[in-house]
C-alpha cells in the first residue's frame, strides 16, 4: 500500500516551504493563463484567507495546492476553491482531490470548486465526481 499524505502548511513554516512550492504554482498559473501570481498566493498565505497543503507521497513532495474558501452570492453556501495546484506526478492529483474532498466536507463546506481553462481537466475531474456548472466565454477588446 502506498504512503500518502496531505499536510497543511501552518503561516509559521510558509518562509521555508515557499521556495519549494512556489515554482511548480507559478508553473500551473501560467499554463492556465491565470493572472494569479505567487506573489498574490502567498500574501493570500500570509493574511490567513488561503491555506497551503503539500501532498507527500512514499514520503517525497508529490505536489503543493491553495485553497480558499468563500460564500457563494445569494445562497450563501460556503465553497472550498481549489485556487491553484501543481502535481509532480498524476497519482498525487487522484490522491489529493479525494482527500481535499474529504476535509472540506469534515469543515461543512456545501461544494468543492475548480476553474480551469484547460480542457483535459474535464474528463478527470468528472470521474472524480465534478460536475460543469457554468462555462465562461470572454473575448478580448
Amino acid at each position: 500500500m502506498e504512503s500518502w499524505c496531505l499536510r497543511q502548511v501552518t503561516r509559521g513554516e510558509l518562509e521555508a516551504f515557499w521556495p519549494l512550492v512556489a515554482p511548480g504554482l507559478s508553473q500551473a498559473c501560467l499554463r492556465a493563463h491565470s493572472p494569479l501570481r505567487p506573489a498574490d498566493m502567498l500574501r493570500e498565505l500570509q493574511t490567513g484567507t488561503a491555506t497551503l497543503h503539500v501532498g507527500l507521497l512514499e514520503g517525497a513532495y508529490g505536489g503543493a495546492v491553495v485553497l480558499k474558501e468563500c460564500r457563494e452570492p445569494y445562497s450563501n453556501r460556503r465553497l472550498m476553491y481549489l485556487w491553484a495546484a501543481y502535481a509532480c506526478r498524476r497519482r498525487v492529483v487522484e490522491l489529493g482531490l479525494a482527500e481535499i474532498c474529504r476535509l472540506a466536507r469534515r469543515a461543512g463546506i456545501d461544494a468543492l470548486c475548480f476553474q480551469s481553462p484547460r480542457r483535459g481537466w474535464e474528463r478527470r475531474l468528472k470521474r472524480a465526481g465534478f460536475a460543469i456548472k457554468d462555462v465562461t466565454y470572454q473575448k478580448e477588446l
